[in-house]
């Protein structure tokens, strides 16, 4: 076939697919048409079920004439030369957005102008006629405005229909919300009411202009979210430098999800996914993740879960025309200021965490040349922002064991020539237990230790110093041939694998064997639905995002043993009332009911951003049960802190003496574990010390004795 243009409705079709990408794509584009025709009442209804939108508003309204033309491809009224983009303040001027939408849906649009006598109504692809005067809306109140109904949507495209029916429809009304709060920082004062399968979604009186900007910002946000996060919890931060100035609100206290950060750029949300990042491991260089957990009378080892700020950041700068051509969905994905605004951002984001005492890791300055945050070096910085080691959240990868986990445990061989060289550094220079103190009090108290952070230090020994391990990679089948040598200082037992001579962190690797027996009893116990239920009775009040994700996962919260329901109070207020959980669970929560809603949107959030998946394959696939393991990733993390703090306490302590053939039985009952490495907490269990392949080591004369 020889090449030819596309027909033109061909092409639009095609084209459709760059516009109307989802439900949400029309709802932006119909409300910002309605912003654009200075509409100062936007109501939005939403059927996913019937697939129809529309959208009514008090705008200015359509006479017939623009009303025929409304639709054809390229019509617009914004601007006639492309030289006019610089000044335009309108989210529309392709003339594309009607055009797209008719290309995958049925329209109708009635409009009434304050130039023309009567109410206009045009049925695509029919031309215009007059209504009658008692058409309902907003119309029939005012002096002029315009209703815009699709039905039918994606009717020729069955994929993306059946792809509309599959998607929850909580993520649908948090991306409707999204658009809705992106619009309402530009035009505080816009009046907007969106209803959602017949349920009002957001809802946003209109915010006098003389209102500060972090007040217009919260209200703004609680009238679209509700109350995700307390009042008081939102802090003030702006910066300026020249023409670019940054205004917004922090969240003193972290959120669980990412899901509630903006950074809108002259009315344009910013999309670039590499900034988000960078300015989140400026948080995460901080203990600010943890501020929420530090409050709860429920305490956790380490760092189970996430903690994210919660910011809407609004910026001014000098518009080019390219911010407003490179993207359809009207985003800013690069632009000439960014190279200004972004370390503007930082350093509001660095100020704001000194003033609530912290120290981000990463300073980021304005300098003389802000050409450097464009470069790879800058991006380069913020993707690295040195974080303070935390050894309760370390994991392993894979089972290699590099040169710096061991670099300090070699040192200990490179001791003068004298019997028991090894045992006398070990017991010398172990960190955190002096001699002669009481080390089982001492390892209550903290009883996880890193056995990386061993400070052996030692004199020289010119052969031992050649010939370290620089890598060494052991399988899981290894274990099992361990050779036990001997316990070291009741902390550590000394083995050897062929020609390798490791050691093992005792209480470790006891809370491996613990924590894996746990695990597997639990999942059975889920699997089997033979787990100890408690009856309880706590009531939480949550908001209508929080309440439309916890009606879509209530069966998978039902399928690990928390029986909920949702109600309403008097005044409209979502509330969560537990019925049923996991006696273990209650033991954790003692009625602490900040951290019980905590953990459990934790979960929430995990589902909804796919980092675990529902159960109901696992638990209903009668061979998951052998394969009890493949169920840990998607467990809520509530309950593994739970199973990993029970495993650590009654793991076997440092100061515990075990004869040869305990020990021995613990490395047999360790190499049947799934991952024998590293601890419940991700400390490593095992470390090599040296490789013993050397003909001097079979010689009769020996640097030291190991009896």
């Amino acid at each position: 076939m020889s090449i030819r243009r596309l027909n033109a409705d061909v092409s639009s079709r095609l084209k459709s697919h760059e516009y109307v990408v989802s439900i949400t794509a029309i709802v932006r584009e119909l409300i910002h048409n309605s912003v654009d025709a200075d509409a100062s009442n936007v109501i939005i209804n939403v059927d996913i079920d019937k697939f129809f939108v529309e959208a009514q508003d008090n705008g200015f309204g359509m006479n017939p004439g623009d009303l025929n033309l409304l639709g054809a491809r390229n019509m617009s009224s914004k601007i006639e030369f492309l030289q006019q983009l610089s000044t335009i303040d309108t989210y529309g001027f392709r003339g594309e957005a009607i055009h797209m939408i008719l290309q995958c849906s049925r329209m109708k649009v009635i409009s009434k102008s304050r130039k023309c006598n009567g109410i206009w109504s045009r049925e695509f692809p029919f031309p215009v006629h007059v209504m009658d005067a008692n058409e309902i809306g907003l119309i029939k109140y005012g002096d002029s405005g315009t209703i815009v109904r699709i039905s039918d949507l994606f009717h020729n495209f069955p994929v993306r229909r059946e792809m509309l029916r599959k998607k929850p429809l909580p993520e649908i009304i948090s991306a409707i919300r999204a658009e809705v709060l992106t619009v309402l920082v530009k035009r505080p004062d816009l009046k907007i009411s969106v209803f959602v399968n017949h349920r009002l979604c957001a809802q946003s009186s209109s915010i006098d202009q003389p209102e500060t900007i972090p007040n217009q910002l919260t209200r703004c946000f609680r009238n679209v979210y509700g109350e995700i996060i307390p009042l008081g919890q939102f802090r003030y931060v702006s910066a300026a430098f020249k023409s670019h100035f940054v205004k917004g609100i922090v969240s003193s206290h972290p959120r669980a999800t990412k899901d509630f950060q903006y950074i809108i750029i002259n009315g344009r949300p910013l999309d670039d996914p590499r900034f988000y990042s960078a300015v989140n491991k400026l948080f995460q260089s901080t203990k600010y993740a943890e501020r929420n957990w530090n409050s709860y009378t429920v305490k956790s080892v380490g760092s189970p879960y996430s903690g994210y700020p919660l910011f809407i950041v609004t910026c001014e700068a000098p518009s080019q025309i390219s911010d407003l051509i490179q993207d359809p969905a009207k985003r800013i994905v690069q632009a000439e200021s960014l190279k200004i605004l972004y370390p503007l951002i930082l350093n509001a984001m660095i100020s704001f965490l000194k003033h609530i005492g912290y120290e981000p890791a990463l300073e980021a300055t304005i300098v003389e040349n802000p050409s450097l945050y464009e470069s790879e070096n800058f991006w380069a910085s913020t993707k690295k922002v040195p974080v303070s080691p935390k050894p309760a959240t370390t994991h392993i990868v894979d089972n290699r064991v590099s040169k710096s986990q061991v670099s300090k445990m070699l040192k200990v061989l490179r001791a003068p020539v004298k019997e028991n060289a090894i045992i006398s550094k070990l017991l010398e220079n172990t960190k955190g237990i002096p001699k002669g103190s009481d080390q089982h009090s001492l390892f209550n108290r903290d009883s996880e230790f890193d056995i990386r952070s061993l400070d052996l230090s030692g004199t020289e020994s010119s052969y031992l110093k050649k010939h370290t391990i620089n890598e060494l990679k052991l399988f899981k089948s290894q274990v099992r041939k361990f050779r036990v040598i001997k316990q070291v200082d009741r902390k550590f037992i000394l083995v050897s694998s062929g020609q390798v001579i490791l050691i093992l962190d005792q209480h470790a690797c006891h809370e491996r064997i613990t924590v894996e027996k746990m695990l597997k009893e639990t999942i059975s116990n889920f699997m089997n639905n033979t787990i100890e239920y408690t009856d309880v009775c706590v009531k939480i009040n949550i908001s209508s995002e929080e309440a439309n994700w916890f009606h879509e996962f209530k069966p998978e919260f039902a399928k690990w043993g928390i029986f909920l329901t949702l109600n309403y109070s008097n005044s409209g207020v979502p509330i969560l009332e537990l019925l049923k959980v996991p006696k273990f669970f209650n033991d954790k929560i003692k009625l602490d009911d900040a951290f019980l809603k905590s953990a459990l949107l934790q979960h929430i959030y995990d589902l909804k951003s796919n980092l675990r998946r529902k159960v109901s394959y696992f638990f209903d696939n009668e061979r998951s049960i052998s394969k009890w393991w493949t169920v840990i990733p998607h467990m809520p993390r509530v309950y593994i802190e739970i199973i990993n703090s029970k495993s650590c306490r009654s793991a076997i302590m440092f100061g515990t003496t075990l004869s040869k053939p305990e020990c021995e039985i613990l490395v047999s009952d360790l190499s049947k574990c799934q991952w024998p490495f590293q601890c419940a907490h991700g400390r490593p269990s095992i470390v090599p010390i040296i490789e013993l392949s050397d003909p001097l080591f079979r010689v009769n004369s020996k640097d030291y004795d190991i009896t």
